[in-house]
């Protein structure tokens, strides 16, 4: 099912920039947990309830998603320090986060490795066939993360779809601590002379939504639910509507009519 928000103008795509987890990849699904976990053993207890902070800290999670890890590990510095504590530096959450949900990774992406699972297991469904239909239509294809770049490669290789951005995969990591989904938006459209709606934007979470809806680009919000591994998961839509989204769907099984909509307009 797709649902449209905003009807796109109907222009041709020349360039599609794609989120990485639960966007296309479910490698990471469950990273929020782990995050969650974190933050919850971390805060100083407050005059609030365990549920109205775990609802902050979900808030917060949520908010952020897209951005690099670090801007969610400097709002958890930022909240111990408001809290009265002592916050340790954001690098240092940043580390011990990324120390666990590795943990968590690691038999998946030693599976995929081994060939033990087929690597469309851990696709959001419909994701391969929507690439290689991108792909035969000569779109630039580039890859944004807030994961770090290294460790996106990694799973985009194990995942064998790696090959369809060549070059142009994008994240933190200490060639570019700096980096931004903005920015790369901004490149993209600056450096293939783009029109706003001739750059497609594809993602899970609000940030890249709403730079593309900033810029003008269409953006096609993805709400697939992770935890039960199939169809739309109502609170990632309620999410992406606020960011601005223009179409959404569950996942890429209606690649074609996706990509008709896009091009088209058609209703």
């Amino acid at each position: 099912m797709i649902e449209i928000i905003h009807h796109p103008p109907g222009a041709p795509i020349r360039a599609a920039l794609l989120d990485f987890d639960g966007t296309l990849s479910l490698v990471r699904s469950g990273w929020q947990r782990v995050m969650r976990a974190l933050m919850l053993e971390t805060l100083p207890a407050g005059k609030e309830s365990g549920a109205a902070l775990a609802a902050e800290v979900e808030a917060a999670i949520h908010r952020l998603t897209g951005q690099a890890t670090i801007h969610q590990m400097e709002w958890l510095a930022t909240e111990v320090a408001r809290r009265g504590g002592n916050p340790e530096p954001a690098e240092t959450y940043r580390r011990r986060y990324a120390e666990r949900l590795a943990v968590h990774v690691a038999h998946r992406l030693a599976a995929l490795e081994r060939g033990d699972l087929a690597a469309d297991a851990l696709l959001v469904p419909g994701a391969r066939a929507l690439l290689q239909a991108l792909r035969a239509r000569g779109v630039l294809l580039i890859l944004a993360s807030g994961t770090d770049r290294d460790e996106v490669l990694r799973e985009a290789r194990a995942l064998k779809i790696a090959g369809y951005f060549g070059v142009h995969v994008y994240g933190p990591g200490t060639h570019d601590p700096a980096f931004s989904k903005r920015a790369v938006i901004a490149w993209v459209l600056s450096h293939q002379c783009l029109a706003g709606p001739e750059l497609l934007v594809i993602g899970d979470g609000p940030v890249e939504i709403a730079e593309a809806h900033a810029v003008g680009a269409v953006a096609v919000g993805v709400a697939f639910d992770e935890e039960r591994g199939t169809g739309l998961d109502a609170s990632r839509r309620e999410r992406l509507i606020a960011a601005g989204v223009d179409l959404i769907v569950p996942d890429f099984v209606e690649y074609e009519r996706l990509l008709a909509l896009v091009e088209h307009g058609e209703r």
